[in-house]
């Protein structure tokens, strides 16, 4: 899978994704390679300690869910993201492009 793919299904953006891999491969808990087709792409597969950890995890993962369906409606939790997603568009906006803004509005 390519860190785009990775970002887009975590819903993180994809610098952080790559920031934080290196650690993983030296951990062990991926693989990283080269994509044949378009060299500009790196590939992640887990490796077995990765998918070791992910078991292990796993069941408090489900419990945390299981927590907050409980103490959230699916209405909610849909708002929740929607308003999240807002928030990190707009924190991604350009500084330069939020002064433009400041300006023109003066």
């Amino acid at each position: 899978m390519t860190i785009g793919d990775m970002a887009e299904i975590q819903r993180i953006d994809p610098s952080q994704l790559s920031r934080a891999l290196p650690g993983m491969r030296k951990k062990g808990f991926v693989v990283m390679r080269q994509d044949n087709r378009d060299g500009r792409q790196v590939l992640v597969d887990i490796a077995p300690a990765g998918a070791a950890a992910y078991e292990k995890a796993r069941p408090t993962m489900q419990r945390r869910r299981a927590s907050l369906k409980a103490a959230f409606s699916d209405t909610e939790i849909t708002q929740l993201l929607n308003l999240l997603d807002r928030f990190e568009t707009l924190c991604r906006e350009p500084t330069e492009q939020i002064l433009e803004q400041e300006l023109e509005n003066d």
